[in-house]
């Protein structure tokens, strides 16, 4: 077994990352081959070009600092390995603080080219972005690539773009636990290990990973989920269920922007003409249309998510008002023209049932009325002659009637009801069998 390395090891493997698994992937092999392990199936295809270190701190564009996030990311960076350089969240805050301290830059740009990394550091470092933002403004892009803990960081600029085949997302956790027992035991290498604390040794590379630690490794894991969900939720004004529906994909160019992880498609290039003032012309004409209000400058991720939230709230709440009017004001014509119809008439019950029971459209309605008998006219019986010609007083509260008092009158009302009465009574006895 070729010569190991404890300390490179232990940031790869049995630890939380924030990085695609791809990437871990191509990390794992050329670390294996270092170790003399011979990786089932190769990293070839999993293997990026080689990474080169630039010179510390950051280009200086037409006012705007431009700060390069390549490579896989961790805590503290500097060494470069087979498939990448690693590069440390401090480097990456160091130079932040720095284009903050400098009078010639009034506004950042986080140029994104990483995969993601460790988990130590990421979470500080978005709070430390979004913390600069008052100050000097901080727009990102995804160029082409920001994933997992990479797309932390990026998601915390007030802006986030991504070109037209960059990828974002990778929103999860992935922990790989590396077993080197059968290796080592091939070859005649054991390890003794001498601790105090059941767990001191919880998830070491020399022995397989038992039931119980691994739950508490995958607990550990829920949470440090449930912290990326939140924080990019708070950043990008995005409910958190949807990013969990995500899934840990990686969306392309414009699904990014439908998915709510980017604002807007367009190349580094393009995002620093605009946000320099170059296509407008003019620093005075960029000041005004670039400048965001003191109040959301400031406010707190949360803050600026509950103002999404209230404005999206608006929006339907308004739709639904229109759409209800709108339904209301087609029910009542939908109701008047069957009710109203000239084939209602005679078919009352009929058009009633179409209206309220079988809810049938106007046509539908005047299909079926047309097409039923209409209802017979009962011709007026002897009781309703008689009743006919008798005069009816006006019985309402408003009528003087209500309060005759004319004797003569009264006594003409009752004789003329009791003749009445009498004629139907002898008719119905006379239609007896």
């Amino acid at each position: 077994m070729a010569s190991f390395h404890p300390l490179l090891a232990a940031r790869a493997f049995n630890t939380p990352l924030l990085i695609q698994p791809s990437k871990l992937d191509a990390i794992t092999g050329a670390l294996l081959r270092r170790w003399g392990v011979q990786a089932d199936g190769g990293t070839g295809a999993y293997t990026t070009r080689q990474g080169t270190l630039r010179e510390p701190g950051y280009r200086v564009v037409d006012g705007v600092a431009v700060i390069d996030v390549f490579g896989v990311l961790a805590h503290r960076g500097g060494i470069a390995a087979d498939s990448s350089y690693i590069l440390g969240y401090q480097q990456i805050a160091t130079r932040l603080e720095a284009a903050l301290a400098d009078r010639q830059v009034d506004r950042i740009m986080l140029d994104i080219d990483s995969p993601g990394g460790e988990v130590a550091g990421a979470f500080e470092l978005a709070e430390q972005i979004r913390a600069a933002d008052p100050r000097k403004p901080v727009y990102a892009v995804a160029d082409s690539l920001a994933a997992s803990a990479a797309y932390l960081v990026g998601s915390a600029a007030r802006e986030f773009s991504v070109t037209r085949t960059g990828y974002a997302g990778s929103i999860g956790v992935v922990w790989r636990h590396v077993d080197f027992s059968r290796a080592m035991e091939q070859d005649g290498i054991g390890v003794t290990q001498l601790y105090a604390g059941k767990r001191k040794t919880a998830g070491n590379p020399f022995e397989p990973l038992p039931d119980d630690v691994r739950a508490e490794f995958q607990a550990d894991i829920d949470t440090l989920y449930s912290m990326f969900v939140d924080a990019v939720a708070a950043y990008r004004g995005v409910r958190a269920q949807r990013l969990r529906d995500t899934e840990a994909r990686v969306y392309m160019g414009r699904d990014a922007v439908a998915m709510g992880l980017a604002d807007r498609v367009e190349t580094a290039d393009e995002m620093l003409a605009r946000i320099s003032g170059r296509q407008r012309g003019s620093a005075a004409t960029h000041t005004a249309a670039s400048a965001t209000p003191a109040a959301s400058r400031t406010s707190s991720p949360a803050a600026q998510a509950a103002a999404s939230t209230d404005s999206l709230k608006q929006i339907t709440d308004k739709a639904y008002a229109g759409g209800l009017a709108a339904g209301r004001m087609a029910e009542r014509e939908r109701l008047r023209g069957i009710l109203q119809s000239d084939a209602a008439r005679g078919r009352e019950p009929l058009a009633r049932h179409c209206a309220f029971e079988a809810c049938m459209t106007v046509e539908e309605s005047l299909r079926l009325l047309t097409s039923a008998p209409q209802a017979s006219i009962r011709p007026l019986g002897r009781l309703d002659a008689a009743m006919a010609n008798i005069p009816q007083p006006n019985i309402g509260p408003d009528s003087a009637e209500a309060e005759m008092t004319d004797p003569e009158r009264q006594r003409s009302l009752v004789s003329a009801i009791a003749a009445g009465a009498a004629m139907s009574s002898n008719t119905t006895k006379g239609d007896r069998p």
